[in-house]
C-alpha cells in the first residue's frame, strides 16, 4: 500500500472518529392508535394522569417528575393541554417500563456501554374507557461530547414523540 493512501485512510478514520464524538446515535421507536371507531372529539383536550414508574427500580433523580414536566409543556405547546374550562377532557395515563441513566464518559469509552434508555407506555382515556395507547422508546448507545445530559435529554424527547404522535391521532379526519 503507498504511503498516500496509509495517509488518506489514517484521515479518513480520524474523521469518523470526530464525527462520532459530536454525534449521539441510539434508537428512536414510538407510535400511537385510537381503538378501532372512536371519534374524538372536535376540540379535543388532554390533562395528564398517572404517570408512574413501573421499572422495578429506583433512581437518584425523580423521574416521574421529569417526565410529567416534560409531557406537560410538550401538550402546552401542541395547544392540546385541557385546561379547568374544558369539560371532560382526555386523560393521559403513562408507565415508564425502562430507564437507564446511561453514561456519555463510557459511550464514548466503547460504543454500546453506558447506553441512556427511556420507554414508555401510555393509555389515552375518555373518562373510564380506553381509547388509545401510545408507546415510545428512544435510546443513545454511543456519542461523544454530545451525548452528554442524554440522561436529561431524553425525557423532552420521548414527550415529543408520544405528544406528537397523540395529536396526530386526535386531528379531525380530513384536516
Amino acid at each position: 500500500m503507498s504511503m498516500h493512501r496509509t495517509n488518506y485512510l489514517w484521515k479518513a478514520g480520524l474523521c469518523l472518529v470526530f464525527i462520532a464524538a459530536l454525534a449521539a446515535c441510539g434508537t428512536v421507536r414510538h407510535e400511537a392508535q385510537l381503538e378501532s371507531g372512536y371519534v374524538p372529539p372536535a376540540l379535543a383536550r388532554v390533562e395528564l394522569g398517572d404517570v408512574s414508574n413501573a421499572t422495578g427500580n429506583s433512581y437518584d433523580i425523580d423521574i416521574e417528575t421529569m417526565l410529567a414536566d416534560a409531557l406537560m409543556e410538550r401538550l402546552a405547546k401542541e395547544n392540546l393541554l385541557a385546561t379547568t374550562s374544558d369539560s371532560e377532557p382526555l386523560t393521559l395515563r403513562v408507565e415508564i417500563v425502562e430507564y437507564a441513566k446511561g453514561s456519555a464518559t463510557l459511550r464514548w469509552l466503547a460504543p454500546g456501554a453506558g447506553k441512556t434508555v427511556l420507554e414508555v407506555r401510555c393509555e389515552l382515556l375518555d373518562g373510564e374507557k380506553i381509547i388509545g395507547s401510545a408507546d415510545a422508546r428512544r435510546s443513545v448507545a454511543w456519542g461523544g461530547a454530545y451525548s452528554a445530559g442524554a440522561w436529561k435529554s431524553i425525557f423532552r424527547d420521548v414527550a415529543d414523540d408520544v405528544v406528537k404522535d397523540v395529536a396526530t391521532r386526535l386531528q379531525p379526519q380530513g384536516a
